[in-house]
């Protein structure tokens, strides 16, 4: 599929997203086709990204940058929201690079935002990715609307599935706790942090999209 940057345009300002909406973006730009009248990929995500910033603002872009920071080997597992790199691929670490302003202190699933502003609504969040307290509960409770905008991605890739396996006992996942450190500037923390894994069974194969 060849797609042109004036239908790419029509179709985002065709949205259905109002300002001062929070969008949580998860992509998939390599399951699109070919671009045209672009520079390269990167050109792509700088329009795509800044059309949505304009278009949503005062809210924000919100992007997962989840890397899994913390390990069983937890003396040695360490995470840096300003350094570490995401592990989901190169849309996500090129909009750390240019356009995040304010990174989750989330060793596993970190979330990256499009202002610094959110550092004041989102920072307070409990040691834990998708149990009470964490960032996905507040953006659902928060005065600001959240609406979600898989690009390129269909709808297993929902950014709330897993909170909402935690709302509803899923009986596929379970709580544990992972040991390491969390580095911001010269701060240093040692910390406890509460992920909900999968269940290493046949029956539990299909729900494991890991991770979004």
């Amino acid at each position: 599929m060849i797609i042109r940057k004036y239908l790419l345009e029509k179709t985002l300002d065709e949205l259905e997203i109002e300002p001062g909406t929070n969008t949580f973006l998860s992509a998939g730009f390599g399951n699109f086709g070919i671009f045209n009248d672009f520079e390269n990929l990167e050109d792509v995500f700088n329009f795509v990204v800044m059309k949505l910033v304009d278009k949503v603002r005062p809210g924000f872009v919100i992007v997962p940058t989840y890397s899994y920071s913390f390990s069983e080997s937890g003396a040695t597992s360490f995470f840096d929201p300003s350094r570490t790199p995401s592990k989901l691929g190169h849309f996500s670490n090129w909009f750390l690079r240019n356009v995040s302003e304010y990174r989750t202190p989330d060793p596993m699933v970190s979330c990256a935002f499009s202002s610094v502003k959110a550092e004041s609504q989102f920072s307070d969040v409990n040691d834990t990715s998708y149990g009470s307290g964490c960032l996905f509960e507040k953006l659902l409770r928060s005065t600001t609307p959240t609406k979600i905008l898989n690009f390129g991605l269909g709808y297993k890739w929902m950014p709330f599935i897993h909170y909402l396996d935690f709302v509803m006992s899923s009986p596929y996942r379970y709580q544990k706790k992972f040991r390491g450190k969390i580095i911001q500037n010269s701060d240093v923390r040692e910390i406890l942090w509460e992920y909900h894994v999968p269940i290493r069974h046949p029956s539990g194969e299909g729900t494991r999209s890991e991770e979004h």
